[in-house]
């Protein structure tokens, strides 16, 4: 869903300057990009809610790792290749991606990681009543708001994304929910793609008498639209309520995703993969536009598989063996110097 939602965003096409048609139209409704946003965000908090509460700096660390490899070495790729200009400035972002925000998910993602044991023990020490209430309230304020009238209370990305945790956290703490009934996740899922759909026809017929209108023709598939959001959480709940089962090769292809994100999202080379190698442009009113699509999806996530499979194979398999148990003794010698301050501090 996030390749697909590139395709058209980093491709630089407006879907507003299109004539109105099937093309525009098709153009419009691949931005899923927000929906997988959410849905993985779901998956974390419907696990981590089960989990010790115990933040674990190792992983921290090899998701900086992760992050900070692809970061690095695609820049000193495209210096080398004459893409990109050297500096000072840009080296540094490399270097530090997360402090420089290079990937916004990924920076949001971790300080959600960071804080997750704290947020844990605040939805534990709720009953199921007050969770929901806390739920209800959080949509309200920061998506029903703003889809109404697109302000809502000074929300962010990580408020967002908090919030999305603290769904999946439900989920994932009560089973017996009344979402675990299949017809009504089909009822929702339904609705919901019913009004993105329609909704997107709509502001464009309309957009033909005021133009400003088409510049807002995919209004509900942003991330704080609760219709949007309902539609992922629908969905969400009618793969978590299957049997559950484990794949091996869904695994494997499963643990190398982020790093397809990491990749195709790197701000240093999205022009060209998207401009340059696949030209996109080129196929935004031909007839082979979906064709296309699905051949540049496929040929984008297999290549950055096989790159992250590879790294995980290599660097990973190093951190694992040689870093991984003492990050963890660090980790504990840190923990228990910082409790004996807080205990001196307390007296």
């Amino acid at each position: 869903m996030i390749v697909i939602s590139h395709y058209t965003v980093f491709s630089g096409i407006t879907n507003s300057t299109l004539p109105l048609g099937i093309t525009r139209f098709l153009l419009e409704i691949m931005k899923l990009g927000n929906i997988g946003t959410i849905l993985f965000v779901l998956i974390t908090g419907y696990f981590l809610i089960k989990s010790n509460n115990k933040f674990k700096l190792s992983k921290i660390l090899k998701l900086w790792l992760q992050i900070s490899f692809y970061s690095i070495s695609i820049y000193i790729i495209t210096i080398l290749l004459n893409i990109e200009n050297f500096s000072i400035n840009n080296l540094i972002k490399a270097f530090l991606p997360i402090t420089f925000q290079e990937y916004w998910f990924a920076t949001a993602y971790i300080v959600l990681y960071i804080f997750h044991p704290f947020i844990n023990k605040l939805l534990n020490s709720l009953d199921r009543k007050e969770h929901l209430k806390l739920i209800f309230l959080s949509l309200f304020l920061f998506s029903v708001l703003y889809t109404l009238t697109t302000k809502d209370l000074y929300g962010n990305e990580l408020i967002q994304l908090i919030i999305f945790y603290i769904i999946g956290a439900y989920f994932g703490k009560y089973e017996d929910n009344i979402f675990k009934k299949k017809k009504i996740n089909i009822l929702l899922l339904s609705l919901s793609a019913f009004i993105l759909i329609t909704s997107v026809i709509i502001f464009d017929i309309v957009g033909t008498k005021i133009p400003i209108i088409s510049e807002h023709s995919t209004y509900f598939f942003n991330r704080a639209s609760i219709i949007l959001i309902i539609f992922s959480i629908s969905l969400f709940n009618i793969f978590a309520n299957k049997k559950n089962f484990s794949n091996k090769y869904i695994n494997n292809i499963s643990s190398c995703v982020f790093g397809v994100y990491l990749i195709s999202e790197n701000s240093h080379i999205r022009h060209i993969i998207w401009d340059d190698i696949f030209k996109v442009k080129d196929y935004v009113m031909s007839n082979f536009l979906i064709i296309h699509l699905i051949i540049t999806l496929f040929i984008i996530l297999i290549v950055c598989i096989l790159i992250d499979w590879i790294r995980k194979q290599t660097l990973e398999k190093l951190y694992n063996k040689y870093i991984d148990n003492k990050i963890n003794n660090i980790q504990n010698s840190l923990e228990n110097r910082f409790e004996q301050i807080l205990n001196k501090i307390s007296l």
